[in-house]
């Protein structure tokens, strides 16, 4: 279930009121069941940035050990394993959000929160992005690479706060707690992931 052309262009005029903190976004989302669903085919669409930035990352791994950047690419392995790490992730949340959303209220608008979420994600990647391709084209280090990818997470982490407060109406504490809680198990779950492949 692939979003069509025009529900794409609402759902990302959406994403972006929300990143305005603007809670008008929701309304241009398709929030039904079948919208829930096809929101999780984002992230077909974000899979090209995933891997631009593992690009980045072999490169940064392989500066760090005195290698040559430019001859340092992914291998087979290393795209899978990313791949199962964004399945991972993508399915790490929601689960979150059913728990969170019993536990504070708010079920009823669990399908927005996640529908928000999906879209918002092709937002929120492009903030990563930026310093990324600045980075691969040499237009910045790798120092200046790190500082602006944290710069680039504290955005994307008030962005998702943002989404979860304006999506489920709760208060402040619930919503910087769940955000923090995805931040941790997706942590836990890369870590755990690298040791068992070696990654």
């Amino acid at each position: 279930m692939i979003p069509s052309l025009d529900e794409s262009r609402r759902s990302l005029a959406g994403a972006w009121l929300l990143l305005r903190n603007d809670p008008r976004g929701f309304a241009a989302m398709d929030t039904s069941y079948d919208g829930f669903l096809r929101s999780f085919s984002v992230v077909l669409f974000l899979l090209p940035f995933y891997f631009i930035n593992l690009n980045a990352n072999m490169a940064l791994r392989a500066e760090d050990i005195g290698l040559d950047t430019t001859s340092t690419s992914p291998t087979g392995s290393d795209y899978l394993f990313e791949v199962v790490l964004i399945g991972l992730d993508w399915i790490t949340f929601p689960l979150l959000a059913m728990i969170f959303v019993r536990q504070f209220g708010g079920a009823s608008h669990y399908s927005r929160l996640i529908v928000a979420r999906n879209w918002a994600s092709l937002i929120a990647i492009q903030f990563i992005m930026i310093p990324t391709v600045l980075f691969l084209v040499g237009l910045i280090d790798s120092s200046m690479l790190a500082f602006l990818r944290l710069v680039s997470l504290a955005i994307i982490l008030r962005y998702q706060y943002t989404i979860i407060r304006n999506a489920l109406g709760c208060a402040i504490s619930p919503a910087i707690g769940l955000v923090t809680l995805d931040v941790l198990v997706t942590i836990f779950v890369t870590l755990s992931l690298q040791s068992l492949t070696g990654n």
